[in-house]
């Protein structure tokens, strides 16, 4: 079986540089921490008036990791992927790989699954973890396997930007931070459209019209399909929580279901995020391939 070129060689040497372990204890540390800080909060608080530990409380915990887990990776996934093109350039490398027979996808595809592979090696070793969860129970194993497929196809979308950003920049530090500025404006921007959502319905309650407000009630769950959808905590929480935190949001809107009248009413919150990945990881990579093309 013939592997990627590129891969090969990016797993060889990252691999054996200093920088990978170190992260991984540096990512592990931090994780470790959260853990051991979220454990000890429940403890204290069911200590008091009450003997033994709740075992239910176990289920916040994971949700807590998870979370924290899920931001980590968002702030680390572009400093690989988006330094991968740009750091051929300022190595003078970057003109000896168009040389090669390499194809444009070959490069994109192997310099993007090299970053994925360390991501998933980030995961794997965070399962010890996570897995204390099991003892306690309410946390299954395939609950802990959607969510590490969710952060995969999380992972993917954002190294597509990554790649996008790397084959349109010169400089490693300007494609890292467009990279962090497209992906915050994907978090920013929806938090402002509900908001000014909401603050329209209410105006239009107040002044005696309806229409607007009856359609913001109505449509709430597609609305925030839409809105929401590329927001990665969206569909996560959509996940861990069971709906909860969903219900609170939809209140904004005026409604209180989590079904939509709609067909889209079908569609979940990490459906939504899933189809959003999917349509914005195929642009940036036909974007990125098409700028290498032009420079081959």
């Amino acid at each position: 079986m013939m592997i990627n070129p590129i891969l090969e060689r990016e797993l060889k040497t990252r691999m054996r540089t200093w920088k990978t372990p170190i992260l991984i204890l540096v990512y592990l540390t931090m994780l470790g921490f959260v853990v051991a800080i979220a454990f000890l909060a429940e403890f204290t608080n069911y200590s008091y008036g009450i003997s033994g530990f709740d075992p239910t409380v176990v289920t916040g915990i994971y949700i807590a990791i998870s979370m924290f887990q899920l931001g980590l990776l968002l702030f680390i996934i572009p400093v690989f992927t988006a330094t991968s093109i740009t750091g051929e350039r300022e190595r003078q490398t970057f003109d000896l790989l168009l040389c090669t027979d390499i194809s444009p996808w070959s490069i994109i595809l192997g310099k993007m699954s090299a970053a994925l592979s360390f991501v998933f090696l980030l995961i794997v070793a965070a399962l010890p973890f996570t897995g204390v969860i099991l003892l306690f129970g309410g946390v299954t194993l395939f609950d802990m396997f959607k969510v590490m497929l969710f952060y995969m196809a999380t992972a993917i979308m954002i190294s597509s930007i990554g790649m996008f950003c790397t084959t349109h920049f010169k400089k490693n530090i300007s494609s890292i931070i467009v990279s962090y500025v497209i992906y915050g404006a994907s978090l920013a921007i929806p938090a402002i459209l509900i908001a000014v959502a909401a603050i329209i319905s209410e105006m239009s309650y107040s002044s005696g019209g309806s229409a607007i407000q009856q359609f913001m009630e109505n449509y709430a769950y597609e609305i925030m399909l839409f809105t929401f959808g590329s927001n990665p905590f969206y569909g996560a929480t959509d996940l861990l929580v069971s709906g909860s935190f969903v219900d609170n949001i939809f209140n904004i809107m005026g409604n209180g279901s989590t079904g939509g009248t709609s067909i889209l009413g079908k569609i979940t919150p990490w459906m939504a995020n899933v189809i959003y990945y999917a349509i914005i990881s195929t642009i940036a990579l036909l974007l990125s391939r098409r700028k290498l093309t032009k420079l081959k």
